[in-house]
């Protein structure tokens, strides 16, 4: 206790000492209980500040503070009844307002109360989004209920980098903080006991350690098969870096906020587009085979199985619309979202709000504080890629037969592997074509050479 830092000190306790005098001195050689009181009290700097007095006019009990704003009284309305050599008292004690938080409390759309997501949903007027005759607005009206509702019934989450390992367990955690705080308590005090219990709580971190580690590499080597992705997420967190930095610098320009470094990550990452005005707006002078994507029309069962086959492991976009409340609710939304794709499609206009995406930036190589070492990805809105997805099928088919099949970018079922495989068969067939126009020349030089030979 005496190498413990405390702000301040407050003892409450039946002393029992009827005849001391608390506002006389008190000598510290006397050997007295009351002279052993005054000790702690001088050494610690208390000061006693209770003196309600009993029956019999006597202070049994101390309140000893070592700050001036605690404030004593007769507490006139007991919980108990009162003894009579005991008053009971009012004690007025400070607290001090709580650190302020260092990490983000935020509402996590992943673990929506579906049920209850479902029930708020189903007083929404869905037909009142037909009387908007502008089809930006009505997006924006039906997105914004919609995630509205997702984020009112969503648990809370801290958010943040976390320090530890993904294959860390709550338990694991726990003793490593447990195991740090021990430590840190034996180092002050040097006490035996202590160091016992830490040496206890190590030895069961470092068990518990290898037996995580282990539960995960399992369930890698499990589920690989079947998700590949999984394996590229183990290397990550294997090769994450357990700190970020602190600035990021552009063209001689560092960052001095979060808002800065992500100005500086807008102005790099739109320097990349052309904005060329002198692009020609004429329609091609051969138009395509296919028809016109204002002339698609969705139906109400294709745009429900769209909403069904969404996958619930990807991320949710700026609206905080996950996968798993739109497959939840998709028998509310397939009617008024078919209503207002066609109504897209028609006038020819993308919703501006399913434009919107988070923009996260990819370290590539290179230094981490260098912005240009970074790419930038977009995450959509789900139901932006819904009704992307849903025209894809449309023209699919008629696309596919202009597009020239060495087209291996942005093309199911095509990808850098194919193009690869196709350039190699190409190389084979090449040096195949090259061996047997060598094998020709060598039977062609033999013949003229023995000819030659024959003739003389």
């Amino acid at each position: 206790m005496l190498s413990a830092t405390f702000s301040h000190f407050h003892v409450f306790g039946d002393f029992n000492i009827p005849d001391a005098d608390w506002n006389a001195p008190c000598s510290v050689n006397v050997n007295t209980p009351m002279a052993i009181i005054s000790n702690v009290i001088t050494m610690f700097a208390l000061m006693q500040v209770n003196h309600v007095l009993n029956h019999r006019g006597v202070l049994l009990d101390l309140i000893l503070n070592s700050s001036l704003d605690v404030h004593v009284q007769r507490d006139q309305c007991p919980l108990l009844i009162e003894d009579a050599h005991h008053p009971s008292l009012n004690c007025l004690v400070p607290i001090p307002a709580p650190a302020a938080l260092t990490f983000n409390l935020a509402p996590n759309p992943a673990k929506c109360n579906l049920r209850t997501l479902d029930d708020d949903l189903c007083t929404f007027d869905f037909a009142s989004l037909d009387a908007i005759h502008d089809i930006n607005e009505s997006f924006w009206v039906l997105i914004d209920t919609i995630s509205k509702s997702v984020l009112k019934h969503s648990p809370l989450k801290k958010w943040g980098f976390s320090n530890f390992p993904a294959w860390f367990s709550r338990d694991l955690k726990n003793l490593l903080f447990l195991k740090k705080a021990l430590h840190k308590e034996y180092k002050s005090t040097r006490c035996e006991v202590t160091y016992q219990r830490f040496a206890v709580i190590r030895a069961q971190c470092n068990a518990l350690t290898k037996d995580c580690f282990t539960a995960y590499a399992d369930h890698i080597q499990e589920v690989l098969p079947h998700n590949p992705k999984v394996f590229w997420s183990y290397v990550k967190n294997l090769n994450r870096s357990g700190s970020t930095p602190t600035t990021l610098r552009l063209d001689g320009i560092t960052s001095t906020s979060d808002q800065t470094a992500a100005n500086l990550f807008a102005d790099f990452f739109s320097a990349a587009f052309n904005h060329d005005d002198d692009v020609a707006d004429d329609p091609p002078s051969t138009p395509p085979s296919f028809a016109l994507i204002s002339s698609i029309v969705l139906n109400v069962p294709e745009v429900r199985q769209a909403l069904l086959s969404l996958d619930d492991s990807k991320g949710c976009g700026p609206d905080f619309i996950p996968s798993s409340a739109i497959k939840h609710i998709c028998n509310l939304l397939a009617y008024p979202l078919t209503k207002l794709f066609n109504r897209s499609l028609f006038t020819g206009v993308f919703p501006d709000a399913l434009k919107k995406s988070f923009i996260v930036p990819i370290h590539k190589k290179g230094p981490t504080d260098d912005i240009k070492n970074y790419r930038p990805i977009a995450i959509l809105p789900v139901l932006a890629k819904v009704f992307e997805g849903l025209v894809l099928s449309r023209v699919n088919f008629a696309v596919s037969q202009i597009i020239t099949p060495r087209q291996h970018g942005f093309w199911r079922g095509r990808s850098s592997a194919t193009n690869l495989m196709v350039f190699q068969s190409d190389i084979i067939d090449a040096l195949n074509v090259t061996s047997r126009w060598m094998s020709s020349s060598l039977t062609s030089l033999k013949l003229l050479t023995a000819l030659t030979i024959a003739y003389l």
